[in-house]
């Protein structure tokens, strides 16, 4: 996977400049808590999050979702999904990740 962040060494197609690396599923998080987007475009508007992802307890991340699944971000999901032994990625849409964490707490 690649993600972008400007300003950078590299001239995008808007004049503004950015940087991409390469990073792996698990590395994206972490990444993405950190200014770097998943799309060129999202980096050059300087898009701006919705949540910035804070280490947690486990049992907070827990709790929060069993109060309301749609309120963690993908990365949360991700984390907590982890947890149980599950490994999704980024590729994953928000439904199927509540549901498969939803499957391993019943």
């Amino acid at each position: 996977m690649i993600v972008y962040k400007t300003p950078g060494h590299h001239r995008g197609n808007k004049g503004k400049t950015f940087d991409y690396k390469g990073c792996t599923e698990e590395e994206a998080p972490e990444l993405l808590n950190n200014g770097w987007y998943l799309t060129l475009e999202e980096a050059e508007e300087g898009k701006i999050k919705e949540e910035v992802i804070e280490i947690e307890e486990d049992d907070t991340l827990l709790d929060q979702f069993k109060a309301d699944p749609e309120s963690l971000t993908k990365a949360q999901h991700i984390a907590l999904g982890k947890e149980f032994g599950l490994k999704l990625t980024m590729s994953y849409n928000e439904s199927t990740m509540i549901e498969k964490i939803q499957n391993e707490l019943d």
